[in-house]
């Protein structure tokens, strides 16, 4: 068979058929068939619609990882610590002190060394008048930044609450403030001033209190931490203090002793001693007291020294409550000029004779006559030492008792008899002018004993008026 007509096998028919196919579609494209014609259009417009879709998806991807972007940069920690901080500064401006603590607290969350934060905050309680939680916001923030403006309004503030305590009058919490500057910054100028300012008045306080343990406490606490306060000479003065207390406490044991015994022979060798004298030089007020079994609380039965006048001075002995003499009490003193010993015996409230009492003089001379008289008693009621009221006089001279009666309104006597002193031939030039008699008597014998007072006087028991 001629090799032209070999039979066509499914192997040759599918080799064959693509090369048909593209010789047609070839041949029908160059003869411009309108099939092929719509089919090259379709696959362009296809392109087409394919890049726009592609440019629009790049497009959005872009915008979105620009949003993304944005919003990771505005939401940078530095970026928001720069709000918060700008806003609490705002705040602050505007004394919206609640909101502003929020917003620097938000910058401390994200920064906790921010010291701006810490200062922002601790104003914003400033303003709000909350010193305790400012100064613990300084001190934490400080602890945590080690900053030296944190430090520097750390001190201001502590010195500022130290001051107000120490007006105030309480130097223990005060001192509880420097002990904490003296951690802070011990060396601080400021620091040592005010707190040197403080010691020396408190020091003077606890003196003046007899308050010498707690002073020499403080003297062993503060003086190699402070450079102010002379603390040498604050021990030197409470060591003589306590010498010179010692020798008071001594002779007011002497005289709580003999007036307990009523013994007043000897307290009229007392009165008037060196010793007694020297007592009264080193008294620093009008007046020192002595309680033997409750001193402290200077409450029971005690005795003082009480000055009056010119250099005068008498003795007490009887109940005191808190210093003050209250209820049963008893006083004496020596004239030794006339020789005579008066001892009041009667009521004391608010540290003065109110109530019943009596005064009795013994022994003496009449300054005109040189003659002596036994005793002179007066009795009656008393208003803050002065006689007040009835009071009852009588004088035992040479074996005749004298009635010397008055009566007196608050230390003033009412009578006045000098016309009729007079008219018994006595004379009265002496007395100055304004001055009266306003009691006398005349003895079966003629003698005339007669009392008188100047323009101003007034009439009491020992330390109160005067009488004569």
């Amino acid at each position: 068979m001629p090799e032209s007509t070999a039979p066509i096998t499914s192997e040759n028919t599918a080799q064959k058929i693509p090369e048909g196919t593209a010789q047609t579609r070839a041949s029908a494209e160059a003869a411009g068939s309108p099939d092929s014609t719509n089919d090259k259009n379709d696959t362009n417009v296809s392109n087409v619609k394919k890049r726009g879709k592609l440019i629009g998806i790049l497009a959005a991807a872009a915008v979105l990882i620009a949003a993304v972007i944005g919003i990771s940069i505005y939401n940078a920690p530095a970026n928001r610590m720069s709000r918060a901080l700008d806003l609490g500064t705002r705040y602050l401006e505007e004394q919206n002190y609640e909101q502003a603590l929020v917003e620097f607290d938000k910058v401390i969350a994200i920064d906790p060394m921010s010291v701006e934060a810490y200062l922002g905050k601790a104003q914003a309680y400033e303003g709000m008048g909350d010193m305790e939680q400012q100064l613990a916001v300084l001190q934490t923030g400080y602890e945590q930044t080690g900053d030296s403006q944190i430090k520097k309004r750390l001190v201001d503030v502590y010195l500022e609450q130290a001051s107000g305590s120490a007006t105030a009058g309480d130097y223990e919490s005060a001192l509880a403030v420097y002990d904490k500057l003296l951690d802070l910054d011990g060396e601080n100028e400021e620091v040592q001033r005010d707190l040197s300012n403080l010691l020396n008045s408190y020091f003077r306080k606890l003196i003046d209190e007899r308050n010498y343990d707690e002073a020499r406490a403080l003297i062993e606490k503060y003086i190699d931490k402070v450079s102010g306060v002379d603390f040498q000479a604050y021990l030197n003065e409470i060591e003589e203090k306590e010498r010179i207390e010692a020798e008071n406490k001594e002779f007011l044991q002497k005289v709580f002793d003999l007036m307990a015994a009523q013994d007043y022979e000897a307290m009229h060798e007392v009165d008037g001693s060196e010793e007694a004298n020297a007592f009264v030089e080193r008294m620093e007020q009008d007046f020192l007291v002595y309680v033997p079994e409750n001193d402290a609380a200077q409450t029971g039965k005690g005795a003082g020294v009480y000055q009056f006048g010119e250099g005068g001075y008498y003795f007490y002995y009887g109940d005191f409550a808190d210093g003050s003499r209250e209820g049963e009490g008893c006083s004496f003193c020596c004239n030794h000029t006339e020789e005579v010993d008066e001892i009041f015996t009667g009521l004391w409230k608010n540290d003065a004779p109110n109530g019943e009492g009596t005064l009795e003089q013994k022994g003496g001379t009449f300054t005109d006559t040189g003659e002596g008289f036994q005793g002179k008693i007066s009795s009656g009621n008393l208003i803050d030492g002065l006689w007040d009221g009835p009071v009852d006089v009588k004088l035992s001279w040479d074996g005749y008792t004298y009635d010397l009666s008055f009566t007196a309104v608050h230390g003033a006597p009412q009578e006045d008899v000098t016309e009729e002193y007079e008219d018994l031939g006595y004379q009265t030039d002496f007395l100055e002018e304004g001055a009266k008699f306003y009691a006398f008597d005349v003895s079966p014998s003629g003698q005339v004993v007669g009392s008188w007072i100047g323009a101003d006087g007034l009439v009491g028991t020992i330390g109160y008026g005067s009488v004569k």
